[in-house]
């Protein structure tokens, strides 16, 4: 290196690399502390031929933190020099990848000036990667201390905050989990204070991490909040309206509301097609973002809406849901039943006059949802044959065979008396009463679902009427299947009460527990979602308080209702 000053600036590669370059796109750090130890500090403002510092590199490639902490105490000035083609700083390229111990770092180091300079667009930049890959933390910190940032636009003319609208995981305040998972969501933070070994254990990291973001969207919701309450250009309207009509559309339920409440004209504003963000909400069908309806003083304007095809929102309803939505549910039946439910939900909504209205294509909204759900109701019908007709089969065997147990009672009868031999034993009745039960559950189990197999497959009959004869036919069934094996361990039990053999009592009763514990994991979760989906409280919430003040609030802002 004493007689060749200059090798550590050599270019050495076709791409204009230094070796420093190389060294940091491998990611090998004691080479890189070496070389950053015996040049000065200006090598490392050296550019390849695209643009890139060895810092530049070290950002996007390896992710390893001290590589940058090495090339930066030798010169921090390469924490502001951005790559030519896409002008992004070194903090931008490492939040990319998601190296987020990297960018962490090099965003504490970058000069705040930096990010705010020429129309803030470094900032613009690092904001919109930091919302597309989730890190909110960089994020909230730099909207506190640039505000102005808030609603900077990107040379496409987004504003990149408005990305949170898309998220509705972000805003999730653990209802979703489990509720064990949820007391701790609720706990996480003294849980992490007062235990801390507990934080590696039952998923409690990713549950705090969960709060931690959840906390974090909302500082930035609240930021955005701030700035919408005084809009007043209607070019920056229309932007916020379109990032609400994504939440819509996302199911970002408290993204609506708290926009809605910083300004109230929003929630009645419409895009070019006359579409609020009710008609997205039920085209994607989230449930939550509609029910808000319920919470309006004036949802009889937003319910007799109609588009530019003179469609209400009751012809929205009547389209399928997307498949994304319709995949989420179990069985082709059950999925009719969702869109029926849907169907009603909107009907209820729309005032009776326009329940009849026709759209362009001359189509009410009921002979659209027939016309658009014959696929699906053909198939719903196909499935519930096909697993009454299974499920009857194994009724019908339990059937024959618990009735002609009846007549053969383990022990035989006694001559004289005619009377069962066991009569006295407790274990004996044990084993009528769960013959009789077998017999008599299997008996309604096989007429449920010959009544599934006789029915006419209307689409309202999809609602209530199937689903419940689904419903008592598998709970019979998983009846008479759990009283059987009862019956046939009773009898075992009772045949060996004498023997001395006292061992085969245990492998007895849990041989027997087998097919009534692979029933219940095979068959129990569908039972379980066809009673929650048919007389469960369901997903739509219609006691909703209002939320947002009546009419007499927007009278003032008739210019800003208009579609957008």
């Amino acid at each position: 290196m004493e007689a060749h000053p200059n090798a550590l600036g050599a270019r050495i590669n076709d791409y204009g690399q230094t070796a420093l370059h190389m060294a940091a796109s491998l990611g090998h750090v004691r080479m890189v502390e070496e070389l950053v130890g015996l040049m000065e500090p200006q090598y490392l403002k050296i550019v390849d031929d695209d643009g890139f510092t060895p810092l530049a590199i070290a950002a996007c490639n390896s992710g390893h933190l001290r590589l940058a902490q090495c090339m930066v105490n030798k010169n921090c000035n390469i924490l502001t020099i951005p790559i030519k083609k896409q002008n992004l700083l070194p903090v931008t390229l490492a939040l990319q990848p998601s190296y987020n111990e990297m960018g962490y770092y090099l965003y504490s180091l970058t000069p705040l000036e930096l990010l705010k300079a020429e129309n803030g667009i470094q900032g613009v930049r690092l904001l919109y990667w930091c919302f597309r890959m989730g890190e909110l933390g960089v994020a909230l910190d730099l909207l506190k201390k640039c505000q102005e940032l808030v609603f900077a636009q990107r040379s496409n003319g987004k504003i990149p905050i408005l990305n949170i609208a898309g998220m509705p995981s972000i805003f999730s305040n653990g209802s979703g989990l489990v509720f064990w998972k949820r007391w701790i969501y609720n706990c996480a933070s003294l849980l992490v204070k007062f235990i801390s070994k507990a934080y590696n254990m039952l998923g409690m990291k990713e549950i705090y991490k969960m709060k931690l973001v959840h906390a974090q969207a909302t500082q930035i919701l609240k930021l955005l909040c701030e700035k919408v309450s005084v809009l007043e250009s209607e070019e920056d309207c229309i932007k916020v309206f379109n990032g609400m009509c994504d939440a819509a559309r996302e199911g970002n339920a408290e993204f609506v509301v708290e926009l809605s409440k910083a300004s109230p004209p929003l929630i009645q504003r419409s895009t070019d097609n006359l579409w609020s963000i009710f008609f997205y909400a039920i085209a994607c069908r989230q449930a939550e973002v509609f029910s808000l309806i319920h919470g309006l003083r004036f949802k009889h304007g937003l319910a007799t809406s109609i588009d530019r095809s003179k469609n209400t929102m009751l012809h929205v309803a009547a389209n399928l849901a997307p498949s994304s939505k319709l995949n989420r549910i179990s069985g082709p039946a059950f999925q009719m039943q969702s869109e029926l439910q849907w169907f009603k939900e909107v009907e209820n909504v729309v005032p009776q006059g326009y329940r009849v209205h026709q759209n362009f294509d001359g189509m009410q909204a009921e002979d659209l949802f027939k016309e658009n759900h014959t696929k699906l109701r053909k198939e719903g019908e196909k499935w519930m044959k096909e697993t009454a007709s299974s499920c009857s089969v194994v009724g019908a065997f339990v059937v024959t065979i618990m009735f002609a147990t009846a007549f053969t009672v383990p022990g035989g009868d006694n001559q004289d008396s005619g009377y069962p031999m066991f009569m006295e034993k407790k274990l004996f009745i044990l084993f009528l009463i769960s013959d009789a039960l077998s017999l008599f559950s299997s008996a309604t189990s096989v007429l449920m679902f010959l009544g599934i197999l006789t029915s006419r497959y209307a689409e309202e009959d999809f609602l209530i009427s199937l689903p419940t004869k689904l419903i008592i036919g598998l709970s019979t069934l998983f009846l008479s299947i759990a009283t059987i094996m009862i019956a046939f361990s009773s009898t075992i039990l009772l045949m060996l009460q004498q023997a001395s053999h006292s061992w085969v009592y245990l492998p007895i009763i849990i041989l027997s527990s087998v097919p009534v514990t692979l029933f219940v994991l095979l068959q129990f979760p569908l039972l379980v979602q066809m009673i929650s989906s048919t007389y469960g409280p369901g997903m739509f919430k219609r006691n909703m308080k209002p939320w947002i003040g009546g009419p007499d609030i927007l009278e003032g802002s008739r210019a800003k209702i208009k579609g957008a």
